[in-house]
Formats: C-alpha cells, structure tokens, sequence
C-alpha cells in the first residue's frame, strides 16, 4: 500500500510539486504568523513582581524632571529608587541597533533584582564613569569582552558637537531564570549622558520603585501620583507587570488579525488540495473498477486516497515548517531587542504537525465519500 500512495503521487510531479509548493507557503506563513502572535502575547516573568515604574501620564515617551524622582524618594514605605533615560544606539552601524539606558548604577543594582550581576563587574562598572555594563547576549552578538572599548552612535548631540558616545564593556550580566526582559540592553552612567550632553539635561524617561512590603504597591503608586497630580507634567505610576499585561492586552486585536489570516490562507489551502484530490482520483477511476474486480475492498481504496493526502500535506508542511524556522531565526536577530521571546516554539510545530494530518484527512474527505458510491459496472464503462 504505501508504494501505491508514493507511485500514484509521482504520477504527475508537476501537479504534485505545485501543490507541495502551495502547502509549503502555506505553512511557512503559519509558522512565522503564529510566532509573531506568540511573541506579543507571551508573558514577562519579572523577579520582582512588585516592582513599580513612573512615567509620563499624558505621553509616556516623553521625559520626566529628574526632580520627581527626588520627591519620590520622600514617599514612605519605599525601599529603593532608581530611574534611567533611554535612547536609541547602534554598534558601527545603524543596522546594529540597541537599547541605551542611562542609569545610576547603585540605584540600578539596588532596584532591579531580575539581572545577575557579577559583583567584581558591578563594582568596576560603579567606579568608571564612562563604563558599561552590557546584557550577555548582545555581547555575544557583537563579540564584546569585558576591557574592551566601543562607540555607541546615537542621535543625542553632545557639547562637543558629536553624536559619538565612548564606552568601555566594564561588567556582563543577564536576567534570572524565567525572566523575559529585553535582551539588547547596554547601561552606562546617567551622570556621564547628562553632563556631556547639549540637550534635555536633568530629564529622565521613567523612575523604578521597589515598596517595602508588596501588599503596599497600590497604596505606594497613588501616593506617588498624588505628588504630581497639580504638577506639569503629571505621572502615571503601576507596576511592571500590570503594564506589560496592558501593552499585551492591546496587541490581542494584533493576534486576532493574524488569526483570521491564518485561517483564511488555511482554507484556500484545503479547497486547492481538495480539488487536486479530487480531479486525481476522477482520472483513477477506471483503474479502481479494475481494483474492486481482483478483490479490493472499499477501505482498502480509501485508505490509499486518504494516504496520498495525508502524505502530499506532511511532506509540504514539514519542509515548510523547517523554512519557517530558518525564516524566524533570520528575522529574530532583528527583532530580538523589541521582542523577546520571538522563536518558533514545540508547541507551534506539534499544532502544524496536528493541522498537516487533520488537513490531509479533510482534503480526501469528498473524493473517499464519492467513491463509495462507485460501482464496478460504472468505473469500468469509464475506460
């Protein structure tokens, strides 16, 4: 049986390679769409969970005064305080691109538990006011030792003229165990951006608060926003993970287009392997007269057209679902700093493996169910 399905496949390779090519597409745009749906509904897992960021209520890109975060520090029941300013750099070229944040650093080390930090590193990064301390993955993206010198280019002008920042890799460190966070981060010294540079000094693009105790959260944010709620600007204070829940509460409208995407190129799918099926078997069936006469049964010829189905599907998915995950790969080294976790996943492969089987079974459906009408008398009178 299994040499009737391969033989009766090969029969006409230019029909059977348009649609291997057709369910190939098919699945390669499944395994990209369904990764990026993924991506931006995943979860981020923070250390701290209770971990709160103040920004800009009206416009959340636009900066704070470094003064809030002063005033902030006078709110009870805070155990730490930190803030940064983020900026757009890249490493030798524009393609290159990354996260800047410019932070103090014992605040930073003190307000974010999610990183490991090696302490010889934190501690040279601390002292050298023109050092870096750089995430473990965009230094093995771009080849960075501890020691080594570099150039951020960026769009934030400096006195001098320049839009070159000098840097110096001083410690590497990466997120805990289950912990999603941006993975091309590079941290330099607030102090060392803000006294160097021409504009937007003593302005900053968040404030982190960690509370003493977590059940105070809420209670430690309104105190926070009431300090500024007469202030320009005014602040918006939660925490980081009812943020990300909200950022991916509102990219679920992005997951349900492509959806319906997925759903409709699914189904143009299974009406062009249908119809091929369909046509394939009607040009057999004076041979499958002659199958029941020498003593095939009906299941017998179903299971071969159900196999020729099952078997055009998986080998079109599976060499479509290998070209979606070399098409992931590629564009994840891109994307990487904006999303995080966009990778194909086992799950994704085992639903195409699943949708491969379930597609073929569909796709024989009309042609097995027609045939059983078929008599021999009939499919011979047909040669």
């Amino acid at each position: 049986m299994p040499i009737l399905v391969w033989k009766n496949l090969m029969r006409n390779k230019g029909r059977t390679g348009l649609t291997l090519f057709a369910v190939l597409i098919s699945f390669v745009l499944f395994g990209v769409l369904m990764t990026t749906k993924h991506s931006l509904s995943g979860k981020v897992v923070a250390a701290q969970s209770d971990q709160l960021i103040t920004f800009n209520k009206i416009a959340p890109n636009a900066p704070l005064p470094l003064a809030y975060a002063r005033r902030i520090e006078q709110v009870p029941g805070l155990e730490a305080v930190s803030y940064g300013y983020v900026f757009l750099g890249a490493y030798q070229k524009q393609e290159n691109a990354f996260v800047v944040i410019a932070v103090p650093p014992k605040r930073y080390v003190a307000a974010h538990h999610e990183f490991l930090f090696t302490d010889g590193g934190v501690q040279r990064w601390i002292k050298d006011r023109t050092g870096a301390m750089v995430t473990q993955k965009i230094a093995k993206r771009f080849g960075w030792k501890v020691g080594q010198h570099f150039a951020i280019l960026s769009q934030v002008p400096q006195r001098s003229g320049s839009t070159t920042w000098y840097i110096t890799v001083d410690a590497i460190f990466k997120p805990k165990k289950g912990v999603i966070t941006n993975a091309d981060q590079v941290l330099i010294h607030y102090k060392y951006l803000d006294e160097a540079r021409i504009v937007g000094q003593g302005q900053i693009s968040f404030i982190n608060e960690i509370p003493v105790h977590s059940n105070q959260a809420a209670q430690v944010s309104r105190a926070i926003d009431n300090l500024f709620v007469n202030a320009a600007p005014q602040t918006r204070t939660s925490s980081i993970q009812a943020l990300a829940k909200q950022l991916f509460a509102q990219a679920g409208n992005i997951g349900a287009i492509l959806v319906a995407v997925i759903t409709t190129v699914f189904f143009s799918m299974l009406l062009i392997i249908s119809a091929i099926i369909l046509y394939s078997v009607r040009q057999r069936i004076p041979e499958y007269g002659v199958m029941y006469a020498v003593g095939f049964q009906y299941r017998n010829i179903a299971c071969l057209i159900i196999g020729e189905a099952v078997l055009m599907v998986l080998v079109g998915g599976l060499m479509g679902i290998g070209l979606a995950s070399a098409v992931v790969m590629w564009i994840g080294s891109s994307v990487s700093q904006y999303l995080p976790t966009f990778a194909l996943t086992p799950a994704t492969v085992l639903d195409s493996i699943a949708l491969m089987i379930a597609f073929g079974l569909l796709a024989a459906l009309l042609p097995v169910f027609q045939l059983r009408r078929l008599s021999i008398p009939d499919a011979l009178g047909r040669f």
